[in-house]
C-alpha cells in the first residue's frame, strides 16, 4: 500500500513543479501624491496672535502650537509742561499718553520731569495712574487707578526744581486695549505746583 502512494506521488510532483503561482500584488507606482491630512491635526497652521504663556515664555495659538509672539508694545514721548494748579487735592495733568498692550498685558510706566512749588517749603505731590477711554485733561479731577507711590516734593525755596522721576509696573492690563498714562498731582500746604522738563515711557514687558 505504502509503495502505491509513493509511486502516485512521484508521478504528480511533475505538475505540482510547473504549477503557476498565486498572483501578486504590483506594487504602487512611484511619485503618487501622499492622502490628505484629514484629521484631528488638520488645518492646524501656526497662526500670530495668541496669549504668552508665564509658564513657558512661549506663544501658542488656539491649537497650542507653538508661533512667533507679537512684538511688545511701546510708548516714549515728551510729556510737555502742564499748567500749574493750586489745588490742594489730586487733579490730572492732562498728558494723556496712551499704550495698546499687544502681549502680556504688563507695563512699566516711567515719568521723568522736575517740579516746583511757587511758596517755600510748600510740597507737591505726584501720583501715577491709567485709565481706558477719553484721557482727562489738565486740571479735571483726579480720575483711572491710581498706581505706584505717592511722591512728596518740597523744598525750603520757592521755585526751586526738585527731581520728581518715578517708575512703576502696572500689571494685569488687558490686551488690545487701549490705555492712558498720565500724573495726578497737588499743591499741598498751598502754593502753586508746577511740573517740568516731563517725559513718559510706556513699555510692555515680556512676562
Amino acid at each position: 500500500m505504502r509503495a502505491r502512494l509513493l509511486a502516485a506521488l512521484i508521478a504528480l510532483s511533475p505538475a505540482l513543479a510547473l504549477a503557476e503561482p498565486a498572483a501578486v500584488l504590483a506594487p504602487a507606482a512611484l511619485g503618487t501624491a501622499a492622502a490628505a491630512n484629514t484629521g484631528a491635526g488638520a488645518g492646524n497652521v501656526p497662526t500670530n496672535g495668541a496669549a504668552l504663556s508665564a509658564s513657558t515664555g512661549l506663544c501658542t495659538n488656539a491649537s497650542s502650537l507653538p508661533v512667533s509672539c507679537p512684538a511688545l508694545a511701546r510708548t516714549v514721548a515728551v510729556a510737555g509742561n502742564p499748567g500749574s494748579t493750586t489745588s490742594t487735592t489730586l487733579v490730572m495733568a492732562g498728558f494723556g499718553k496712551t499704550l495698546t498692550p499687544a502681549r502680556t498685558g504688563a507695563v512699566w510706566v516711567y515719568f521723568a520731569a522736575y517740579c516746583y512749588n511757587t511758596t517755600a517749603a510748600a510740597q507737591v505731590h505726584l501720583q501715577l495712574a491709567y485709565g481706558v477711554g477719553t484721557a482727562p485733561v489738565n486740571g479735571a479731577a483726579a480720575t483711572g487707578t491710581a498706581f505706584g507711590p505717592l511722591l512728596y516734593s518740597q523744598s525750603t525755596t520757592a521755585n526751586a526744581a526738585q527731581n520728581c522721576s518715578v517708575g512703576y509696573e502696572v500689571s494685569g492690563l488687558t490686551v488690545g486695549t487701549t490705555y492712558w498714562f498720565d500724573v495726578q498731582f497737588e499743591a499741598a500746604i498751598g502754593g502753586a505746583a508746577n511740573i517740568g522738563g516731563s517725559a513718559m515711557t510706556l513699555q510692555e514687558e515680556p512676562f
